[in-house]
């Protein structure tokens, strides 16, 4: 078997099928540096890494054929990866896992491995977010890139406009053909408090006739909201969670579904068959006392197959035949 040059170690790894799920589909693991029991989408490489995570890297099952792969955080410990399989998936798949070179870098890559992917790293000024993959669009206030522990994109609605929204676009000439999912980090730094003014709400994901969840603070019975074709169903009543919360929308042609930190929030059943343009709108209905400001980071769109690809049995360790680890093969 052909093994990845300079890498000494390698699992293998059992992806079972998922129907519809094609080519290219963008699959979680959980990496962990130490030990314990593969079991899942967990497993442990035994203290065998030299700068975890960043000496990791996956192939197809041809061992040689990197895939594109992106780490949710390459400080934190278990590692969460996602990976782009290149091979088919609506048939049963593996992959192998490589770890401990000495002195390998990341090569993490969001916008490798999704349809779309922002994290606004490569931002240096407010000026990139006009000629960026994610663009800004301005009617009033501000739509700005600040660092809050990394870069991230802040809409801020000031507190005596309205009538005004501040969104990011999805730049891609070619809108989301649905089933997608997308997902992005989001933060209330700033909001009113319910009951005090309406229509001062986050719109996530593509437009309110298309496909979209969202969070009005208005109400006391209600705020979390799904939209399918232009018509929209609520969830129960509750305060946006404090610091950043994984916001994540699920599309498909019959069914919209919003969940927060992998919670249930809203969900529409309904009918469009259309693409899908991918936005996050802030908007402002009425004037307020105080400023409204949310922050969003790490947005991604991948793919979503209704019965999707799991986790089947891990293989055992395995080290690198003589000489391979060091990029050559002993004659």
């Amino acid at each position: 078997m052909a093994w990845l040059s300079g890498w000494p170690n390698r699992i293998s790894h059992n992806l079972v099928a998922g129907s519809g799920a094609g080519t290219n589909y963008q699959k979680r693991v959980k990496i962990h540096s130490g030990s314990g029991t593969n079991s899942g989408e967990d497993v442990y490489l035994g203290g065998k890494c030299t700068s975890f995570p960043n000496d990791i890297r996956f192939t197809d099952d041809d061992g040689t054929t990197e895939l594109d792969h992106w780490c949710e955080d390459l400080t934190a410990d278990p590692a969460v990866f996602w990976i782009e399989v290149k091979d088919d998936l609506d048939s049963n798949q593996s992959i192998y896992i490589y770890y401990g070179k000495s002195g390998a870098s990341s090569s993490s890559n969001g916008v490798n491995t999704f349809l779309s992917f922002e994290n606004f790293e490569g931002y240096s000024s407010d000026t990139d977010l006009e000629n960026g993959q994610w663009h800004r669009v301005e009617h009033n206030g501000s739509t700005e890139i600040v660092t809050d522990g990394s870069k991230v994109c802040k809409l801020t609605i000031p507190a005596a406009l309205y009538n005004y929204q501040g969104e990011i676009w999805e730049t891609d000439s070619t809108p989301f053909s649905l089933p997608f999912i997308l997902e992005a980090k989001v933060k209330q730094v700033a909001s009113p408090p319910k009951g005090s003014r309406k229509e001062r709400y986050l719109t996530f994901g593509a437009r309110y006739s298309e496909a979209a969840g969202g969070y009005d603070p208005y109400y006391a019975d209600k705020s979390y909201f799904a939209a399918l074709g232009g018509s929209l169903a609520w969830g129960n009543g509750e305060a946006f969670p404090s610091g950043f919360a994984l916001w994540k929308l699920v599309a498909t042609t019959t069914v919209a579904t919003l969940f927060i930190n992998g919670n249930q929030k809203a969900t529409k059943s309904g009918s469009y068959s259309g693409s899908a343009h991918m936005y996050m709108c802030l908007q402002s209905g009425h004037t307020y006392t105080s400023d409204t400001i949310y922050e969003i980071d790490d947005i991604r769109v991948r793919k979503y197959a209704s019965t999707e690809p799991t986790d089947g049995s891990w293989g055992s360790w395995e080290s690198a035949p003589l000489g391979r680890s060091q990029g050559y093969i002993m004659g």
